[in-house]
Formats: C-alpha cells, sequence, structure tokens
C-alpha cells in the first residue's frame, strides 16, 4: 500500500534511506491508511476526514515542507532533505497506536519513534544507513507545544536538538492540519 506515496518517496534522494521509509510504510499498521486524521474532526480541515484523511494530510504535509524547504528561511542541506521528508510521512504513521484505538493517542509521535527503531532493528540496515536519531527526533516532536496531556503532564519533548529541521517538520504538519487549508487540489499540485 506504500505506493499511494510514491510521489513523496521519489523527494527522498537517499536510495538506501528511501528503501528503509518503504519498508517502514510496509510495516504500518493498516489502519493508517484507511483512518481519518482527526477522529473528532476537530484538528483537521474537511478533506482530512473520512477514509484515507490520514494519508492525504501526510501528502499534504510532505507537500507543505517541500515548500517550507523551497523558500530557504531553512539552510537545508540535500541530507537533511531526505530526513524532514521522511520523517513528514511517518510522523503519524501510529497515530492511533499499534492496534487502532479508534482516536488520536497524545503520545503518538514517542510510538512512531519506536516503530522507526523496531523497523530499523529489524533490517540490515545498520550498515547501509544510520541517521535514524534524526528522523526520531523530528517525529517525536512534531506536536510543538501541544505536547502535554489533560492533567498538563508533559508527555512529548519540544524540539530540540534538530531544532531547524524539527522546526519545519512541526511547522509543515501545522500549516497543513489548519482548517482553512484547502488541500482539493493536492493531487493537481503534487503531480
Amino acid at each position: 500500500m506504500y505506493e499511494v506515496f510514491e510521489k513523496e518517496l521519489n523527494y527522498i534522494t537517499n536510495e538506501n534511506l528511501k528503501e528503509f521509509i518503504i519498508e517502514c510504510l510496509e510495516q504500518a499498521p493498516e489502519y493508517f491508511y484507511h483512518v481519518p486524521a482527526s477522529s473528532s474532526g476537530k484538528y483537521h480541515p474537511y478533506q482530512d476526514l473520512g477514509e484515507a484523511g490520514l494519508v492525504r494530510h501526510t501528502k499534504a504535509v510532505v507537500q507543505v515542507a517541500m515548500d517550507l524547504i523551497r523558500c530557504e528561511q531553512f539552510l537545508v542541506s540535500k541530507e537533511s532533505k531526505d530526513e524532514i521528508i521522511s520523517a513528514c510521512i511517518l510522523h503519524d504513521v501510529i497515530k492511533n497506536g499499534f492496534e487502532d484505538s479508534g482516536k488520536t493517542l497524545i503520545e503518538h509521535p514517542l510510538l512512531a519513534s519506536d516503530f522507526v527503531q523496531k523497523v530499523y532493528d529489524s533490517g540490515d540496515y545498520h550498515s547501509i544507513w544510520t541517521n535514524k536519531n534524526a528522523i526520531q527526533s523530528m517525529i517525536k516532536t512534531h506536536m510543538g507545544i501541544w505536547n502535554k496531556d489533560k492533567e498538563g503532564n508533559e508527555i512529548l519533548p519540544l524540539i530540540g536538538n534538530y531544532n531547524d529541521r524539527g522546526l519545519l517538520v512541526h511547522l509543515a504538519d501545522y500549516i497543513a492540519s489548519r482548517k482553512y487549508v484547502d488541500i482539493s487540489l493536492l493531487e493537481e499540485l503534487i503531480k
């Protein structure tokens, strides 16, 4: 099912990293390809709701990230661009948990990071590609200031070591999730 992200995967120039991201997408929970981006409908535009809404949201996040990279406000190397796009593709891959809980889990960035580690450890990626920590950090911090549970306990880390890249991933996710963003022409925009 990873083929739905063919365009986004082609933004990644490092073939070993692309192979790894494909493996992650192949091992992703099946619900990732079917659920809405928001179970409540509160935090995403209408086009991210319904069947495959999370896929549409993920595609939009990647497109916003590419536009931010093109603005050159962030000094992004070729390697960093590949890592940013990878983090954007995987940021919500475990949004509802390893099994579909039917709702977004606050700790989903940590679960997605753990998932990346699990896939990395299960394959022969140690010898061909080693910079998974950057991707994991960007995934863990993609929620930005929304890092606390309902009781105010800090659950997720704030943007840290990879701050420019982490901030770019956070902004791409944030912008793509705004209700006023209409991506009805997304497929046309990314052809």
